[in-house]
């Protein structure tokens, strides 16, 4: 009987590692970036503010933009995916110039840091960002190094998210902002301090300008909302005095102006 059990229990196991195996197989087929996409019959909104364009296709190649064609001129290439819009809006990825990876999205939840957790989170959130069309976001201050762990991770192809920039540390009085007791902000305390460190910074990033981004800096439970949380930004805009169009180009265009890859990201161009 406990030979026959054992036996049972083996081939339990082995048709667990097999299911767990081809479930895997099943991910990272679907994770596969597709290598020809085509949007056909969609609105464009590029991004820099222009009035939306009815009718046009657009051909995605290696994860850039190939071709934007009118309709009545677009050539499908053979084995491309396609896709009918049916007049539906096709815009850029959107860009989140204010983002955390690494904190906690409950009070639950108090600021446990350490490399391990945090790149959890990290993995969690941009994954989770990517779902919700934020392709991009800017990492405002991390524990140690996992932002540009990450941030490689991401370039490896090991983290399937939302492509992470990073900044350089923090600037914070001693005590301030609940950074002192973490290795995440740079401390500060009088004018001079202030003075000599902001031009640090300015110096590491090479250029300084003020720009308005959508940028969401969320936290504990407001997290949550993410990444909801971007579009309820890009609707304060409008509130705030911006068209439409004008707020759509701060998640998309100014964002990627302000995280320092304008002409790669943020446009619906080609290669862009």
């Amino acid at each position: 009987m406990k030979k026959i059990i054992a036996i049972l229990m083996g081939l339990i196991i082995i048709s667990g590692f097999v299911l767990a195996e081809q479930r895997l197989r099943e991910i990272s087929l679907a994770q596969r970036p597709v290598e020809m996409l085509v949007i056909k019959n969609c609105k464009l909104i590029d991004g820099t503010g222009k009035r939306p364009r009815n009718g046009k296709t657009v051909v995605i190649q290696g994860g850039r933009f190939s071709i934007i064609s009118p309709d009545s001129q677009a050539n499908l290439p053979e084995n491309a995916q396609v896709i009918e819009a049916g007049s539906r809006a096709v815009v850029p990825g959107l860009i989140d110039a204010h983002f955390h990876m690494g904190y906690p999205d409950s009070r639950e939840h108090p600021f446990e840091l350490n490399e391990a957790l945090c790149a959890f989170r990290a993995e969690y959130f941009l994954f989770k960002h990517l779902m919700g069309g934020i392709t991009t976001v800017m990492n405002a201050g991390a524990y140690k190094n996992v932002g540009f762990m990450a941030k490689k991770a991401f370039v490896e192809g090991l983290l399937i998210g939302s492509r992470p920039i990073i900044v350089e540390d923090r600037i914070s009085a001693t005590g301030g902002h609940k950074v002192s007791r973490f290795p995440m902000a740079y401390e500060a305390d009088g004018p001079d301090e202030w003075r000599k460190a902001v031009r640090t910074q300015i110096k590491k990033s090479e250029k300084a300008g003020v720009k308005m981004a959508v940028g969401t800096d969320a936290i504990y439970e407001v997290k949550q909302r993410d990444p909801g949380l971007s579009f309820d930004e890009v609707e304060r805009f409008v509130k705030n005095g911006d068209s439409p169009l004008e707020a759509i180009s701060a998640a998309t265009k100014i964002g990627a102006e302000v995280l320092g890859v304008a002409g790669k990201l943020g446009q619906l161009n080609k290669t862009k």
